[in-house]
């Protein structure tokens, strides 16, 4: 009985464990300092804009050599919580986050120099295999029958990483008329929920 009351109580102060990950290259961001932050306002919550957003809660933190981050279960009441990670001159950042994303195992996060350029980024997965469709040709198709390259009727190609993540620029995507299209898969169309950071999911053909 004394046992199982003392792994409750530990159960309940555990220190969380996560690998932050560079979305853009797939490498751990290692021996950086990691900033939480919950602001008051679900609707104001970007650490990038130029507003300023009342904090509600907060939280500052590190990671280790291979990017882990330990924080405690207090982040978990944050609601909408943005992160911010530096390490010298280099920043990441992570928005409109659920506790969720906190807790994953892997946390994703967008380097700062992209977000500033306009680059938006979707993660492509696989719908029967589940697993991330990583260094794929992708296109922007202008309708839903073409096939690249044999079709050239396309705005954009590029090429997922290894996380099966794709950064386009903002410049480019129109929901009204975007389909993507990889190779192997059913063309999809996408809509104003596909950016930012979104996954899509694609079927096989």
């Amino acid at each position: 009985m004394v046992f199982i009351l003392a792994y409750f109580i530990l159960s309940k102060s555990v220190i969380r464990k996560t690998q932050l990950l560079d979305g853009s290259s797939g490498n751990p961001i290692g021996n950086a300092i990691v900033y939480i932050e919950a602001p008051r306002d679900a609707r104001c919550f970007s650490l990038s804009s130029k507003v300023s957003c009342p904090i509600a809660g907060k939280w500052i933190g590190e990671s280790d050599d291979k990017g882990y981050m330990r924080h405690s279960p207090e982040v978990k009441k944050f609601n909408m919580p943005t992160i911010r990670v530096i390490r010298q001159n280099d920043t990441w950042e992570g928005d409109d986050l659920t506790f969720e994303h906190i807790f994953d195992k892997k946390l994703e996060l967008d380097p700062i120099y992209m977000l500033n350029q306009g680059m938006y980024r979707l993660k492509l997965v696989a719908n029967n295999s589940h697993k991330n469709i990583s260094d794929s040709q992708v296109w922007f198709i202008n309708e839903s029958q073409c096939r690249p390259p044999q079709c050239s009727n396309y705005k954009f190609d590029g090429k997922t990483n290894s996380l099966g993540n794709l950064y386009f620029p903002e410049s480019l995507f129109d929901k009204n008329r975007e389909w993507i299209y990889v190779e192997g898969f059913k063309p999809k169309a996408l809509d104003e929920k596909s950016p930012f950071g979104h996954e899509v999911w694609l079927t096989e053909e």
